[in-house]
C-alpha cells in the first residue's frame, strides 16, 4: 500500500487557510514556500499532511493527493509503461522546496482526478 504524503487544497487567501488550519483544526505550520511565483505551506497534525497553495480561485478546492515515492525515476517509469496518462514528460524538480528540493510527476485518474507522486530530495 502507498503512503499518503499530502493532499493540496489551492485557497484565494492563504492567511485565511493558515489561521482555520492552525486555530480552528489545530495543525501546525511545518514549512512555508516561496517560488516560482507561488507562495504555499504545509500543514500538519502529525498524521494528516495539507498542501495548501494560494491560487486564482474563488473557493477553496481539492486539487490532488499525493503518494509517497521511494524511488520517484522507477516509479515514473512503471506508470509510462502502463500508458496510465502521464500528465508530464519526465519527473519535474522544484528545489526550493524542504532542504534538498523535491520531485515529482502527476498522473491522472479515469475520471480526470490528478494523482501525484513525490520524492524528497
Amino acid at each position: 500500500m502507498k503512503k499518503i504524503d499530502h493532499i493540496n487544497v489551492t485557497v484565494p487567501n492563504l492567511e485565511k487557510a493558515i489561521e482555520f488550519y492552525t486555530n480552528v483544526l489545530g495543525y501546525k505550520v511545518t514549512h512555508k514556500f516561496k517560488g516560482n511565483d507561488m507562495e504555499f505551506i504545509f500543514v500538519s497534525d502529525g498524521n494528516v499532511t495539507y498542501e495548501i497553495i494560494q491560487g486564482d480561485v474563488s473557493q477553496a478546492k481539492f486539487d490532488h493527493i499525493a503518494y509517497v515515492s521511494e524511488d520517484i525515476k522507477a516509479d515514473y517509469n512503471y506508470y509510462k509503461n502502463l500508458d496510465s496518462n502521464l500528465l508530464q514528460g519526465e519527473v519535474n524538480y522544484l528545489d526550493f522546496l524542504f532542504e534538498a528540493g523535491m520531485y515529482y510527476f502527476f498522473i491522472q485518474g479515469p475520471n480526470g482526478e490528478s494523482i501525484e507522486f513525490c520524492q524528497k530530495g
